[in-house]
């Protein structure tokens, strides 16, 4: 069985991942499957467009700081009801594991919303740009949508599509947010630092191997692997929609 290799920093607060008997890492439908929606991602080129937005400077890290914590808040949330619309406890025991992490596991001070924004204090950052926190702004509307997609799904496959979706560009996100945050050398070494970054550097390899051995575990159709690559798209989107509604609002700051 494996389980993923953590260092001492995660491993004390729980990271010891998820017992996985067939799904390895190494396995090779989860490295053909994993290159695959990988790819996809790509396709959209949804980081790439964000480029202009750098170097960062202090205006730049108040806004992606906002936004991000507007939306690590929303996540709970959300992937507690992925978790109650699935049909079975076997499924739910997959789709349950990443928010157990999210809210901190067995200690509520390391709940990720909160843990991601001490580090925002850390270099300064007290306080929302509330203007981008608007219910009719495009950052509710993108949570909005996220939401909305989520709620008119009939089938297990689309769920956990969606959550793969969420959780294929992981890696790409927290650079993104890290680089968007990191106005000078202080604050880019105290972010990485901060246990939000050191943590979600690691885990999230392993929340996108889950969420892969999730579609090949349970898939048993075409139709099961086109409501699972329709539930992706949908998460993919969100993305975009999340990512643009970001860079507008910097845009708009830096012109007005």
């Amino acid at each position: 069985m494996e389980s993923i290799s953590l260092t001492s920093v995660a491993k004390s607060l729980g990271y010891t991942g998820i017992v996985e008997e067939v799904y390895k890492s190494n396995h090779p439908d989860v490295i053909k499957w994993t290159k695959y929606f990988h790819d996809l991602i790509c396709k959209r080129k949804i980081f790439e467009n964000l480029s202009d937005l750098l170097p960062a400077d202090v205006l730049t890290a108040r806004i992606v700081a906002t936004g991000w914590h507007a939306f690590s808040d929303f996540m709970p949330w959300f992937l507690c009801q992925a978790a109650s619309m699935v049909s079975n406890n076997l499924t739910r025991h997959y789709v349950i594991q990443t928010v157990f992490e999210e809210l901190g596991m067995r200690d509520y001070r390391q709940i990720h919303a909160d843990m991601f924004w001490s580090a925002a204090q850390s270099i300064g950052i007290n306080s929302h740009e509330n203007f981008i926190l608007k219910e009719d702004g495009e950052l509710k509307k993108s949570l909005n949508y996220l939401k909305s997609r989520l709620l008119s799904y009939s089938y297990d496959m689309q769920i956990m599509g969606i959550l793969l979706g969420l959780e294929m560009p992981a890696i790409e996100n927290i650079e993104t947010i890290y680089s968007g945050m990191s106005y000078d050398n202080e604050s880019a070494l105290i972010l990485e630092n901060s246990l939000f970054f050191k943590i979600h550097r690691e885990v999230e390899v392993e929340h996108v191997r889950l969420t892969v051995s999730n579609f090949l575990r349970f898939k048993k159709s075409n139709q099961d692997t086109n409501d699972f690559i329709n539930g992706f798209q949908d998460g993919v989107c969100f993305w975009n929609k999340f990512w643009c509604g970001i860079k507008n609002y910097i845009l708009l700051l830096k012109t007005s």
